[in-house]
């Protein structure tokens, strides 16, 4: 479970930190130094530098062997899950191998008990490859529960959350090879990227998450001006991609419904993508050990209502420019000739009347492109997923569902 979460990047190290501050523990202190972590690959080499460990349940020796991963996958999770602890400190993990050294530093883990976590924190991680390489930045995460995680190593099929209730990690900044370029090339072949700050923030009734919000700010990725990406970039108009998202949702156990509060993309200087809707029959439990299951239970969900919407920063010009050098003719040519196009959409849907609301609302939206709206609401009852999917002829889904349409409101 642990040994390939620490080869190759920050965020499994990350993972193999909080597995870590989950399983070591004794009815005393404990400190250990240099502690070597079996690797499967001969190449790679992980040292635990220092662990300390207060008001552990195991002694010293156990604590080592869940560390070395030295145990069978069976007898590490039946040990971890005798684990508990005050709080659990490792000041350094590093991770070396033949193309990239990770450090992790100052993993801090309190209120360890059979797998769950009260607090995890810690410091940050650099990244060290052979080209480029960078830096994470903090990470405080709120009561974990690995208890699932440990099943799945024992292949049991166990539906649960982590019960995470809030995180908040302060960014990445990283700069990344293109390998088809070559080393030598002009200005060099390293992209960059950063991502803002990450936060989480939910609710539990049992395992289901009954209100969450998660937000991430800025991830905006640049390639070295040499390259085919950043041309193709260029030619839509752009020299980076900015993109912020921000999704809440609110779920009502008894009742088996959730509202799509929020869920937005936005692209700086291209777009805003907002989703907002109400769900029915939602599962407050999923086999998530089967596919198979889990997709018929999602299929059940019942649709009430879903709004799209789309605001337009740029991508409207800037896409229709792109498509019309193409075609060896100016952009606004091209949008001069997008209002007749708008008027095929209701032979296109396959309804007369849901047709002409897009149809007109595009129409209104090619003049003026600031905003188009499309909603869809039950006539009736929330309808199921399932029943769309196996009619989807027009008349059968718009005979269950109310379709409209708008432009810049």
């Amino acid at each position: 479970m642990r040994h390939g979460l620490l080869n190759s990047c920050a965020a499994a190290a990350f993972a193999l930190a909080g597995s870590m501050a989950a399983t070591a523990a004794f009815a005393a202190d404990v400190s250990l130094d240099d502690v070597a972590v079996k690797q499967s690959d001969p190449d790679a080499k992980v040292v635990i530098k220092h662990v300390d460990v207060k008001n552990s349940s195991l002694s010293a020796d156990d604590v080592k062997k869940l560390l070395s991963g030295d145990l069978s996958d069976a007898d590490e999770t039946a040990l971890a899950k005798t684990f508990k602890a005050d709080s659990v400190t490792i000041s350094e993990v590093d991770s070396t191998g033949p193309k990239v050294n990770v450090a992790v530093k100052n993993i801090v883990a309190t209120g360890v008990d059979s797998g769950k976590v009260d607090k995890l924190d810690v410091a940050g991680a650099d990244i060290k490859p052979e080209e480029g390489g960078g830096h994470a930045g903090a990470l405080h995460a709120e009561n974990l529960n690995l208890g699932p995680l440990m099943d799945a190593v024992e292949h049991k099929k166990h539906f649960g959350g982590t019960g995470l209730t809030s995180l908040t990690f302060e960014g990445l900044d990283m700069q990344f090879p293109l390998e088809d370029m070559p080393k030598d090339a002009p200005g060099g072949r390293l992209g960059h990227i950063t991502v803002g700050q990450i936060a989480f923030k939910a609710t539990y009734d049992g395992d289901l998450p009954i209100k969450s919000d998660v937000s991430v700010k800025g991830i905006v990725v640049q390639f070295p001006d040499g390259s085919k990406e950043a041309a193709g970039l260029k030619s839509f108009g752009l020299d980076k991609v900015q993109v912020d998202f921000h999704g809440a949702s609110t779920c009502d156990k008894a009742a088996k419904t959730c509202a799509i509060a929020d869920v937005t993309y936005n692209v700086a200087n291209l777009v805003s993508l907002s989703v907002t809707g109400d769900f029915a029959n939602w599962p407050i439990a999923i086999d998530t050990g089967d596919k198979a299951s889990a997709m018929a239970a999602m299929m059940q969900v019942q649709v009430a209502d879903l709004q799209i919407k789309l605001v337009n920063s740029g991508l409207y010009e800037k896409g229709t420019d792109f498509a019309a050098a193409s075609k060896h003719m100016s952009g606004q040519m091209l949008r001069s000739s997008m209002p007749m196009m708008a008027m095929m959409v209701p032979q296109m849907i396959g309804d007369p009347v849901a047709g002409k609301k897009v149809g007109d609302a595009l129409n209104a939206f090619f003049k003026d492109p600031k905003s188009l709206t499309i909603s869809i609401k039950a006539k009736g009852a929330p309808v199921a997923i399932s029943d769309l999917v196996a009619n989807p002829s027009p008349a059968a889904i718009f005979g269950k569902l109310t379709l409209d349409a708008s432009a810049d409101k």
